[in-house]
């Protein structure tokens, strides 16, 4: 659980520092700049050398859930999210959870999960230029045992489909980024907060979440 307006989650430096207790901190890299507005928030500037690393966090079994708010600069850049995947695989295609969208190539989102050495679970679609202006909270959640993936804005769903059956059985990987892939595919806005959880978060729960900490 990392917060940009929160003291405790960030007071300078390179440590964006974990709320959830389990000392999964972050490293910032090249110093992204860090604003008070809005609460606080980085922002990360699309270039390679400007984004955030996780530690090694054991993502193991059948759900996830992951959600970030976010302001999007430039729509034409490339853009991941968060990054967990498998270098031994071809750049990008070892993919234990890529979030790359907001948008992607003029109007594209791509959701990505569960790489077992052959494959990924991909859900993606297109997205019109009001979705993704502004302050926005996204929330990814995934659940291998009944196959489904949904995509949630603004606490209301977003996007979903069903037979997405492969289960987080690679740990998180070698190379763990938000706001850059796993080689370029760099994000040009605003993040402020972002959770990581090892459940399916429930529609309710997802509501509740935006809910916190819309003003």
């Amino acid at each position: 659980y990392l917060d940009a307006a929160n003291a405790k989650s960030y007071s300078g430096g390179t440590a964006w520092k974990d709320l959830s207790g389990k000392g999964h901190d972050a490293t910032l890299v090249s110093s992204p700049p860090h604003s008070t507005t809005n609460g606080g928030y980085f922002y990360f500037d699309g270039s390679t050398n400007d984004y955030a690393t996780l530690p090694a966090i054991d993502l193991t079994g059948n759900e996830l859930t992951f959600n970030i708010w976010t302001l999007t600069l430039d729509a034409a850049n490339v853009s991941s999210l968060i990054f967990l995947g498998d270098s031994g695989d071809s750049p990008g295609s070892g993919r234990i959870l890529n979030v790359h969208s907001m948008p992607y190539s003029g109007s594209n989102y791509y959701f990505d999960k569960g790489y077992d050495g052959s494959g990924y679970d991909r859900l993606n679609g297109t997205m019109s230029f009001s979705d993704y202006q502004g302050w926005v909270n996204w929330t990814f959640t995934s659940n291998a045992s009944t196959g489904s993936m949904k995509i949630y804005r603004n606490g209301a769903l977003f996007a979903s489909g069903t037979g997405y059956t492969k289960s987080l059985s690679n740990a998180d990987g070698d190379i763990r980024r938000i706001a850059r892939g796993s080689t370029a595919a760099t994000y040009n806005g605003y993040i402020s907060n972002l959770q990581l959880y090892k459940q399916e978060l429930s529609s309710s729960e997802v509501t509740q979440n935006f809910n916190a900490l819309r003003t």
